[in-house]
């Protein structure tokens, strides 16, 4: 049976509203790895009015994504757009439900300073969403390629972004940075 209140997946509302939740999520991979890494940053923007209102506004952003994806279409392997309700929740449930559901959660709130503050990293996978984004624009496929050469570009610094914020961590925990003294007097 077809449900008329179905969100369809190539909707033009919806290419707005994965826009905005990508630019969540884009706001997310530049400070979660900073957040992460250095308390300092962490002290510093969670003192900043700005940044906990967007962090908190990305965290109900999500939740409501994830109430909309359980309600979109999707194309199955035929192509076949899929608007039965029971097929698309399962569809949910076993793609990207878990993942979501865990990175809308507050971690910052609910276990404040906890190792478990780890899980916004799944904030950031996101992002990934940008590929969908492209290839349902209303554009000519130039400008497609020169997009996805953008994003292509965007996905290396994002990548060196986090290795960068990883490796500070690592470093910063283990105390690997500092050189032994012993050279010195040796010889």
């Amino acid at each position: 049976s077809y449900c008329s209140i179905s969100i369809r997946q190539n909707d033009p509302w919806k290419l707005y509203w994965d826009s905005i939740i990508l630019g969540f999520a884009i706001f997310n991979s530049i400070t979660i790895p900073l957040v992460l890494s250095f308390d300092e940053i962490n002290d510093t923007l969670y003192a900043n009015d700005f940044f906990v209102v967007v962090d908190w506004m990305s965290n109900i952003f999500f939740i409501v994504d994830i109430y909309f994806q359980m309600d979109t279409t999707y194309y199955d392997s035929d192509g076949e757009e899929i608007f039965q309700k029971s097929k698309i929740r399962k569809n949910y449930l076993f793609s990207s439900f878990t993942i979501d559901l865990l990175s809308s959660l507050p971690i910052e709130v609910l276990f404040p300073g906890n190792v478990l503050r780890i899980l916004n990293v799944l904030k950031i996978i996101r992002v990934l969403r940008l590929t969908a984004i492209i290839n349902k624009m209303n554009v000519d496929e130039e400008t497609k390629s020169l997009l996805r050469m953008a994003q292509l570009i965007f996905d290396l610094v994002l990548v060196m972004h986090i290795v960068g914020s990883l490796w500070h961590g690592i470093c910063k925990v283990r105390q690997l940075w500092i050189p032994p003294l012993d050279w010195v007097h040796a010889g």
